[in-house]
């Protein structure tokens, strides 16, 4: 095999690792109420490219949400809000009462952030995962390029 093929499958392979040990880490952190972060967290192969691709709030599970003067796209925060307030249990009456218990997180999240950003609690679910991952790549391909050199130089001699 070639030195790009096996680098391919390499990229793939450690890809799909970081991918599992980011899934694991939200899970143990207990940051996967609805599941829908961890479902949306994938690999996209485009020809011999690849990429892990996840929702853009994904780092601010590791670190917490700072207070904002919008949260974007209101609706959909709140419908968020929702489905997290079902999916862990917090009692309400009615639908009613759901969207004004959603209305009431969003108003304080964006007025004070989330209580893991208050308290400056750091996750480290996703940037050590990222950091091994790299390590990982970078010695493993320093590896088969100093095989295929080596290769090279003895069908020289």
């Amino acid at each position: 095999m070639s030195v790009d093929t096996n680098l391919n499958r390499l990229l793939l392979d450690e890809m799909e690792q970081l991918r599992q040990e980011i899934v694991t880490g939200l899970q143990q952190a207990g940051k996967t109420a609805t599941g829908r972060t961890a479902n949306a967290i994938r690999i996209a192969v485009n020809g011999n490219r690849a990429q892990l691709e996840a929702p853009s709030y994904l780092l601010t599970l590791e670190t917490g949400r700072a207070p904002a003067r919008s949260s974007g796209d209101k609706q959909q925060f709140i419908e968020n809000l929702k489905a997290w307030i079902v999916a862990k249990g917090i009692s309400y009456k009615d639908d009613n009462d759901l969207q004004r218990l959603a209305g009431f997180f969003r108003w304080y999240i964006n007025k004070l952030g989330t209580k893991q950003f208050r308290m400056g609690e750091r996750l480290n679910i996703i940037s050590p995962a990222i950091e091994k991952f790299a390590d990982k790549i970078n010695a493993k391909a320093a590896e088969l390029y100093t095989i295929e050199i080596s290769n090279v130089i003895n069908s020289i001699q």
